[in-house]
């Protein structure tokens, strides 16, 4: 069976010696037989240590040889925001994944709740049910955030992006097909295109809750927490 050699042991030792070579690794993981480098963003570490648990990394190993056997020879911490942000994406358009985690819930959705036994860091791991993207943005003079829902039936939905004491609530919209989306700016060229008008100062310690409600019945259908990227 081919295999790989995920040499974790050195990771922290790795990264203090790499910082001269930050973002060497952009894009998807890739193996490149050229020049035997296997290289892989976004890498979650998970019960380690102290020092590196719920750190994000980039790697590149380095094959041994002519076998599927690598060597990890560079480390980089990156950006905890945009890595989450992109796997929680992932996960929103991975219509194919099957949950087979036994430990979740019965309905196979747990996407209004907090269950720490869940397999995925969005918190909703089902297959053809509803499922949330939010994401949001920070720069010292304006704040962003959008909220992204699909596989929802037929029928008017409204949003509630929320940071800290700030809430606001959006008009209501019809879906579209079975998606619907709702963005959220400060930005007065954004707010002219259809945003939500709010404050640049509206998103408080980089991170939001975005929840999408039945129009309906004021039904709470998707909740979904996002860390926010920092921009200059």
């Amino acid at each position: 069976m081919k295999k790989f050699i995920f040499g974790i042991a050195s990771v922290f030792a790795i990264i203090g010696a790499s910082t001269a070579q930050a973002d060497r690794v952009k894009g998807s993981a890739k193996a490149d037989f050229a020049t035997d480098e296997l290289s892989v963003p976004c890498v979650l570490i998970e019960n380690y240590s102290s020092e590196l648990d719920g750190q994000y990394v980039d790697l590149v190993l380095d094959r041994r040889g002519e076998s599927f056997n690598y060597e990890l020879t560079f480390a980089e911490p990156e950006d905890s925001a945009m890595c989450q942000e992109m796997a929680n994406y992932s996960v929103f358009i991975d219509d194919d994944f099957t949950d087979d985690d036994s430990s979740d819930d019965s309905t196979d959705d747990d996407s209004t709740d907090d269950d720490s036994t869940d397999d995925d860091s969005t918190d909703d791991d089902s297959t053809g049910a509803s499922n949330l993207f939010v994401k949001c943005e920070v720069r010292s003079d304006r704040s962003k955030g959008s909220i992204d829902g699909k596989n929802l039936a037929a029928g008017e939905y409204y949003a509630v992006l929320s940071s800290g004491e700030n809430s606001l609530t959006s008009q209501v919209k019809s879906n579209t097909g079975d998606e619907v989306e709702f963005d959220f700016d400060s930005d007065p060229d954004d707010i002219a295109e259809g945003a939500e008008a709010i404050d640049s100062t509206f998103i408080e310690g980089n991170s939001v809750i975005g929840e999408i409600f039945d129009a309906t019945t004021d039904e709470l259908v998707l909740s979904e927490s996002a860390s926010c990227r920092v921009r200059d």
